[in-house]
Protein backbone atom coordinates (compact mmCIF):
# COMPACT_ATOMS: atom_id res chain seq x y z
CA UNK A 1 0.00 0.00 0.00
CA UNK A 2 2.89 1.98 0.94
CA UNK A 3 4.65 2.04 -2.12
CA UNK A 4 1.23 1.92 -4.23
CA UNK A 5 0.97 5.53 -2.68
CA UNK A 6 4.63 6.72 -2.81
CA UNK A 7 4.09 6.00 -6.68
CA UNK A 8 0.87 7.88 -7.60
CA UNK A 9 2.59 11.04 -4.84
CA UNK A 10 5.82 10.45 -7.32
CA UNK A 11 3.33 10.58 -10.71
CA UNK A 12 1.64 14.26 -9.64
CA UNK A 13 4.56 15.50 -8.16
CA UNK A 14 6.47 14.84 -11.75
CA UNK A 15 3.64 16.30 -13.47
CA UNK A 16 2.96 19.30 -11.70
CA UNK A 17 6.94 20.16 -11.58
CA UNK A 18 6.47 19.59 -15.39
CA UNK A 19 3.57 21.74 -15.31
CA UNK A 20 5.61 24.82 -13.25
CA UNK A 21 8.82 24.42 -15.13
CA UNK A 22 6.31 25.66 -18.68
CA UNK A 23 4.68 28.42 -16.36
CA UNK A 24 6.15 32.34 -17.08
CA UNK A 25 7.39 33.63 -13.63
CA UNK A 26 4.29 35.56 -12.17
CA UNK A 27 3.61 36.14 -8.42
CA UNK A 28 -0.05 35.61 -9.01
CA UNK A 29 0.70 32.20 -10.38
CA UNK A 30 3.13 31.78 -7.78
CA UNK A 31 0.62 32.43 -4.92
CA UNK A 32 -1.79 30.14 -6.92
CA UNK A 33 0.46 27.35 -7.22
CA UNK A 34 1.29 27.50 -3.36
CA UNK A 35 -2.07 27.16 -2.42
CA UNK A 36 -2.76 24.50 -4.99
CA UNK A 37 -0.03 22.46 -2.94
CA UNK A 38 -1.14 23.37 0.37
CA UNK A 39 -4.72 21.83 -0.76
CA UNK A 40 -3.01 18.59 -1.88
CA UNK A 41 -0.74 18.84 1.07
CA UNK A 42 -4.07 19.02 3.35
CA UNK A 43 -6.16 15.61 1.45
CA UNK A 44 -5.77 12.66 2.84
CA UNK A 45 -4.31 9.69 1.17
CA UNK A 46 -7.87 8.39 0.21
CA UNK A 47 -8.65 11.86 -1.76
CA UNK A 48 -5.15 11.84 -3.65
CA UNK A 49 -5.20 8.01 -5.08
CA UNK A 50 -8.75 9.56 -6.65
CA UNK A 51 -6.30 12.32 -8.15
CA UNK A 52 -9.12 14.92 -7.34
CA UNK A 53 -8.25 18.47 -8.32
CA UNK A 54 -8.98 20.43 -5.54
CA UNK A 55 -11.15 24.10 -6.19
CA UNK A 56 -7.35 25.43 -5.49
CA UNK A 57 -5.87 23.49 -8.03
CA UNK A 58 -8.73 24.26 -10.48
CA UNK A 59 -7.95 28.15 -10.15
CA UNK A 60 -4.49 27.62 -10.71
CA UNK A 61 -5.23 25.90 -13.59
CA UNK A 62 -7.79 28.69 -15.35
CA UNK A 63 -4.69 31.26 -14.70
CA UNK A 64 -2.41 29.17 -16.51
CA UNK A 65 -4.83 28.30 -19.40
Amino acid sequence: MKKMVEGVLEKSCQAMISDFNAMPPSPQLEKAAVACLQSMNAQNCSDLQKENETPECQELNKLVQ
